[in-house]
């Protein structure tokens, strides 16, 4: 569905009567806002701090509230969208419109909106990368065409709007003694779920740009290892494994076969560096490494050297057998993604064959 941007759905919301959302204990103790932005003491001067917004001068909150009390007289949604965001407003409202802007863009990552929906998500295994474990998509191959991400309607994250709106407004959220959610929450959250699927989307594409540029990579500095006549230092070794952690943690993400393969792979050359750094040439694990990787091992001469790989090698192994493959997306609400947004960066992914994908030579 198209969305609209943060800084919209959020004034609409705070246009019901009901005290929505700045009355609610919840989202006051997500925001640290304790009233309408805009309420002002009677007696005050214009030029005075405003009492809710303390960036605000009493002019400038009455000017958002003008703003506001215009929008909310729209009748229709696409008409109060386009006023709110309006590049230039050439009225009364200019003032309002842009204070209001600017405080919600400033604010709202801190607000810690991300963490609510985020976590909303994973207790109901909804995720981007839960939806991708568990659906038909998942077996896209990444390193082809990266993965497609189901639409929201498909991962049925709009299923959530009810314990969404009870985490960010409580028992406010439902109408009366029902669990039926006020519509204007039910507007809200389903804005917010989708502005969120949205941002998904772009973060997972541009997890495939970046998982075959890291792969590249690792395969060149590996080569520089492992290929005939290579002489292996332990500098070398050294960017091998800050190339390797970095590609690791993204693989490790994403649970699909060729990712699996790649992650076991890599830990079982790992642990034979270990078995050679730790004197035990000859035996089954070191002789899986080519002669001049293994000589190198077997001759660092540093005990630094020795220690300081010894250690990156374990804290790797260790970090990969631990991780959940569940990272937080750090979500920007204000930011909406168009349709045609949305395909352009499934288009940038890039074929790449199977076979190239797994060769380390």
């Amino acid at each position: 569905m198209s969305s609209q941007s943060f800084t919209a759905v959020l004034l609409l919301l705070s246009g019901n009567t009901e005290g929505l959302p700045w009355d609610t204990p919840p989202w006051q103790a997500l925001t640290k806002i304790h009233g309408l932005p805009w309420i002002t003491e009677e007696s005050a001067s214009e030029d005075a701090s405003s009492s809710i917004i303390s960036e605000w001068t009493v002019c400038i909150a009455w000017s958002v509230q003008s703003f506001a009390e215009t929008v909310w007289q729209k009748q229709s949604e696409d008409g109060q969208n386009r006023y709110i965001t309006k590049k230039k407003i050439i009225n009364n409202d200019t003032t309002g419109c842009n204070a209001w802007q600017k405080w919600v863009s400033l604010n709202q990552k801190t607000w810690g909106l991300n963490a609510v929906i985020d976590d909303t998500l994973s207790a109901a295994g909804r995720t981007p990368q839960q939806v991708l474990r568990e659906l038909e998509t998942k077996k896209l191959m990444f390193f082809i065409c990266g993965y497609i991400l189901p639409t929201a309607e498909e991962a049925q994250i709009y299923d959530l709007q009810l314990q969404l709106g009870e985490k960010l407004f409580g028992n406010a959220a439902y109408q009366g003694s029902s669990l039926i959610l006020k519509s204007a929450v039910g507007k809200f959250t389903q804005m917010l779920l989708t502005l969120s699927w949205n941002r998904y989307h772009k973060t997972i594409s541009r997890e495939h740009v970046k998982m075959t540029t890291v792969l590249a990579e690792v395969k060149e500095t590996w080569k520089a290892l492992t290929s005939e006549g290579a002489q292996p230092t332990s500098i070398k070794i050294k960017a091998f494994m800050k190339d390797l952690r970095r590609l690791l943690a993204l693989l490790n993400k994403y649970e699909d076969a060729q990712s699996k393969a790649l992650v076991d792979g890599y830990m079982a050359d790992m642990e034979a560096m270990l078995v050679v750094i730790c004197h035990e040439p000859g035996s089954e694990e070191s002789n899986k490494l080519p002669k001049a990787l293994q000589d190198a091992l077997s001759n660092l001469a540093s005990e630094e050297d020795i220690l300081a790989i010894s250690q990156d090698i374990l804290a790797l192994l260790e970090n990969i057998q631990a991780a959940d493959g569940s990272e937080r997306v750090d979500v920007d609400l204000e930011e909406h993604l168009s349709i045609k947004e949305w395909r352009e960066e499934g288009d940038k992914c890039a074929f790449m064959p199977y076979a190239e994908m797994h060769g380390k030579g």
